[in-house]
């Protein structure tokens, strides 16, 4: 119970922390063989006969026989949109993990939501939030799965809220703040205060790592720095856990996060991470770039991923050398 205690603290602490760019630790121990072996045969990749199998192009043939079990974490802001995504993809038989940071801002097209502002992929959680917190949670889970291609298992959430907490439950985290950086401190009764974080080495608190985590428009690549700074920023905050009080901060953390998954299946195989540490870890972000479109008279920032190199990504990740056979299934 004591090692659970301990790989349980970590995984709900980097996750929650960042809104899910610490996506892999967490991952790890929500590997949910009942959970996610129900919803991975809803997938057409996932459910095909043996015989089906072998007659499937390259890429197709992988992702049908692997043993991966896919996650999106997903950060909610206060407003209700998706602020954070992550897709994070584990190997229970290697213990590697890969992780996408998918920015907010990529577009995503439904038909019937044609303006400027529903052609992001952080609208698709908030459109559906009127339907209940699990349908937007599984729409924005489809809707990663399009950009992907890949079919994903499970969900988990977080908000901001939930995220100061857990920072605040672990005594700051460490951080080299790479520029001056404006964020909004909201007091309890609603009234706001512009405050500042100034460049150098400190121990953020949990409105503080909030405001960095959250900070994107002094970046000059916008949203793609501020997945960069994300990324490191959950590196650090995993040193301070793993010296850390963590069965305190498992409390906390657990009443933070909301997820399709059951205690009973995260305790289940949190076994599975033993002998994992960062050098099984691989962080990417969506291959595609930023640039300015404008539908209906709005022009807005949009991130536009690049489908070839997507694919080529999630290729590496699912070991496919050569895919050949997928290129002309798609050309057809």
């Amino acid at each position: 119970m004591k090692y659970f205690l301990k790989v349980f603290s970590i995984a709900l602490l980097c996750f929650t922390i960042v809104m899910g760019a610490g996506a892999y630790t967490y991952f790890n121990f929500f590997d949910s063989t009942a959970n996610a072996n129900d919803k991975r045969n809803d997938h057409p990749m996932r459910d095909y006969t043996q015989e089906e199998i072998e007659n499937l192009p390259a890429f197709e043939k992988a992702v049908a026989n692997s043993d991966r079990i896919n996650v999106l974490l997903i950060g909610i802001e206060a407003e209700g949109r998706s602020d954070t995504l992550v897709f994070a993809s584990f190997d229970p038989k290697t213990k590697k993990v890969d992780m996408i940071s998918v920015p907010r801002d990529t577009q995503y097209h439904v038909p019937g939501y044609d303006t400027a502002d529903h052609r992001k992929l952080n609208a698709v959680y908030i459109r559906n939030l009127k339907k209940g917190h699990e349908v937007a949670a599984e729409k924005t889970m489809k809707a990663v799965e399009e950009i992907l291609g890949v079919p994903i298992d499970n969900y988990a959430t977080i908000s901001y809220d939930g995220v100061e907490n857990i920072v605040e439950s672990l005594g700051g985290v460490e951080m080299d703040v790479p520029q001056r950086m404006k964020y909004d401190y909201f007091y309890p009764d609603g009234t706001k205060e512009v405050r500042y974080l100034e460049e150098g080495k400190q121990v953020l608190n949990g409105s503080e790592a909030i405001g960095f985590l959250r900070f994107r428009k002094g970046y000059a690549n916008g949203d793609i720095g501020r997945v960069e700074a994300q990324q490191k920023f959950i590196k650090s905050a995993l040193k301070k856990a793993l010296g850390f009080n963590l069965p305190k901060v498992a409390m906390t953390a657990a009443k933070e996060v909301e997820t399709d998954m059951s205690i009973l299946d995260i305790t289940a195989n949190a076994t599975k991470a033993i002998g994992m540490n960062m050098n099984d870890v691989n962080t990417h972000t969506l291959p595609g770039e930023t640039k300015p479109l404008t539908f209906q008279g709005w022009t807005l920032s949009f991130f536009e991923h690049d489908e070839e190199e997507t694919r080529e990504l999630m290729k590496e990740i699912y070991g496919v050398e050569n895919d050949a056979d997928l290129d002309e299934k798609i050309e057809e």
